[in-house]
């Protein structure tokens, strides 16, 4: 598959169709669905129940990501030891999606890194470079020595499988007002606290959908 960068994208919401997205782009609910009880439409956007998706790579026709959020029980390092030290806490993995049982790498490019290094996506990470290059997120694959990466990255985190969505889908989500799209910053991605991400992501939209949140999901508890 191919893509290219996020480049110059605002950081709020986008104006495009949903169905455009890049590698590097978030596409998360909207207020409305996360506020919908009855989620089935959603189930093939995010099966694990996620709210955000993040693009990885992409074709004419479909978008392959993985769900932002979603930790499992199993600690990351026990499968892939020799790259512990570059990976970010909580050091899990994390549930990409339900398609084939593979591991999905994603780096955060270090400071000085080639910007036309092929491994890049993602949002240009240096003034004045030109998308697709640039980009401050690296595919990194994990069945690789970790010594081919550790002068590129300063931080990894590993999906297991991921989520494959059409265009057609998100352009249908999208003109409903079920899901929104904005470009990734490395918070949303590697933050210690995951389980935010979706209010993370929401506090930089223009008001007064930011208020959102601070919604209480269980009021009943306060």
């Amino acid at each position: 598959m191919t893509g290219h960068g996020a480049g110059g994208r605002p950081g709020g919401v986008t104006g495009g169709d949903a169905g455009d997205v890049v590698p590097g782009d978030l596409v998360f609910l909207a207020v409305t669905s996360r506020l919908d009880v009855d989620r089935t439409a959603l189930e093939g956007f995010a099966p694990a129940g996620a709210e955000v998706l993040f693009v990885v790579e992409t074709d004419a026709s479909s978008v392959l990501a993985v769900q932002l959020g979603v930790m499992s029980d199993e600690a990351a390092v026990t499968h892939l030891p020799e790259w512990a030290d570059m990976m970010t806490v909580p050091k899990v993995l994390f549930i990409g999606g339900d398609r084939e049982p593979v591991l999905i790498g994603v780096g955060l490019v270090r400071e000085g890194t080639n910007p036309y290094d092929p491994r890049r996506f993602g949002r240009p990470a240096e003034v004045g470079v030109e998308p697709p290059a640039g980009g401050a997120f690296m595919h990194v694959k994990t069945g690789h020595s970790p010594a081919e990466y550790r002068d590129s990255i300063t931080a990894l985190r590993v999906f297991h499988s991921y989520v494959r969505v059409s265009r057609a889908e998100l352009r249908a989500l999208g003109r409903v007002g079920s899901v929104a799209v904005t470009p990734a910053l490395p918070d949303d991605v590697f933050g210690d606290r995951p389980w935010e991400t979706w209010r993370r992501i929401q506090r930089r939209q223009p008001y007064p959908a930011l208020l959102w949140s601070t919604w209480a999901e269980h009021p009943d508890r306060n």
